[in-house]
């Protein structure tokens, strides 16, 4: 009987060491351990402690265990719940409280304002639209084959482009963009000291005088050239969400809604000059022809940004937008000589300006495609490509009349244009 009751006071010994030796919230003496601790690392501990509650401790970045990487699995399950963690040494930087800046995309870290400011280059070329016929090859015998079009490709553009945004609430940000290019130009040119360049354009009955038609001057030419210009101007004032990342920690999602105006200017100017290879050495021997439209979409567009983190620091991106608008245009055609004087129409007197105005409605397309590196908490740099489509746009190729002398075909401004956009994009986005 004594040998029973002597056994059983062992066992229950033995057990309340093990008991307390693998209780859960255990914490070896030798680590200093985060505010939560996994219970496999508990297990892991070294010689039995006495059972102790959790102290409370400051919100400081956790030490990393030894022969642990920088996020383990306690501080990991921190992170996803929603408390942030920054690493001493600058490797690892992470917030649940991500935001959409523009660009700039994910802004990790302790947040460090209400604002954001970006800058960002821009360079750009427009596609090629509808090719017109101007010159022919006069030649008596010969095959007339034509000599100058409308398809020479435009130059590459410079432009800019700045973001500015104010965060109002948790998960919301006012943003305005404003970016522009610079003038695009494209231009084309034959000449023949032969005087053997015939234009296609018949302006029929339009003259200079009594005695000299537009027709005299664009025919037996020696000279004729074409120049195009295109300029952009493009203004958005959205509102952007917050942006929410998936279980994984991989992928984000973020959208916006808001208002855009987008400006686009479009002309084409062929020039004739009769009586030299150069112009501008006998004016009153010089003519023009001239086509301006000028595009104003005003309207709504919504959008989204999808996010992709290939490191901590690196991110790739997509960021489709579209929008509906009123596309107001403006358009204007004139004949005209070398000296300023404006071609007219004999039977009636009516003169070779005509202008004009509608509205249409148009659509607009955006998609920027690009990576986004995070130097700081505050301070990315990121770049990618950029393309911009729009229908229901006026481009100048595609006002010519049949005739040149139908001013009520001038009048009336063909709207069924596209105009495509594309090109780069490189700058850097500061949160202050």
């Amino acid at each position: 009987m004594r040998i029973c009751i002597f056994a059983a006071m062992i066992a229950l010994l033995t057990g309340g060491i093990a008991k307390a030796q693998y209780h859960p919230y255990a914490v070896p003496a030798s680590l200093s351990a985060p505010k939560y601790v996994p219970y496999y690392q508990a297990r892991a501990a070294q010689p039995p402690q006495p059972i102790e509650l959790p102290q409370p401790q400051p919100e400081l970045a956790p030490s990393t265990p030894p022969n642990e990487s920088p996020l383990f699995e306690g501080q990991m399950g921190r992170v996803l719940n929603g408390e942030s963690l920054v690493d001493p040494s600058g490797d690892y930087i992470y917030q649940d409280d991500p935001n959409y800046l523009g660009e700039a995309g994910y802004v990790p870290g302790v947040a460090a304002g209400n604002w954001f400011a970006g800058v960002s280059g821009l360079i750009m070329t427009r596609a090629n639209d509808d090719i017109i016929d101007l010159t022919f090859d006069a030649t008596p015998g010969g095959l007339e084959p034509v000599l100058l079009r409308t398809n020479d490709d435009f130059d590459w553009s410079g432009g800019s482009q700045v973001d500015v945004g104010y965060r109002i609430g948790p998960r919301g940000w006012i943003a305005a963009t404003y970016w522009w290019l610079d003038p695009m130009e494209s231009s084309g040119r034959v000449t023949d000291p032969t005087g053997q360049l015939n234009s296609i354009f018949d302006f029929r009955s339009l003259d200079f005088s009594p005695i000299e038609s537009v027709n005299d001057l664009y025919n037996g030419a020696r000279a004729q050239a074409v120049w195009r210009s295109s300029e952009f101007h493009n203004v958005e004032l959205n509102y952007v969400n917050c942006p929410v990342w998936c279980p994984c920690d991989c992928i984000r999602v973020s959208w916006l809604a808001g208002a855009r105006f987008f400006y686009f200017r479009d002309a084409m100017l062929f020039g004739t000059a009769h009586d030299d290879t150069e112009f501008d050495v006998s004016p009153a021997y010089d003519a023009y022809y001239k086509v301006k439209v000028k595009n104003h979409l005003i309207g709504a567009q919504v959008g989204f940004r999808l996010d992709w983190r290939a490191t901590c620091r690196l991110t790739a991106f997509l960021a489709p937008k579209v929008g509906i608008y009123n596309n107001h245009i403006t358009s204007r055609q004139a004949v005209y000589n070398g000296l300023g004087q404006y071609a007219y129409r004999f039977a009636d007197g009516a003169v070779a300006n005509i202008s004009s105005d509608e509205n249409n409605f148009a659509v607009l397309t955006e998609i920027d495609l690009g990576l986004n590196y995070q130097l700081t908490g505050n301070l990315s740099i990121y770049g990618g490509y950029r393309l911009v489509s729009a229908a229901g746009v006026a481009v100048a190729t595609e006002q010519v009349p049949y005739l040149h002398d139908d001013f009520r075909d001038m009048r009336e401004i063909n709207s069924t244009g596209s105009l495509i956009l594309h090109g780069a994009f490189a700058g850097v986005m500061l949160r202050f």
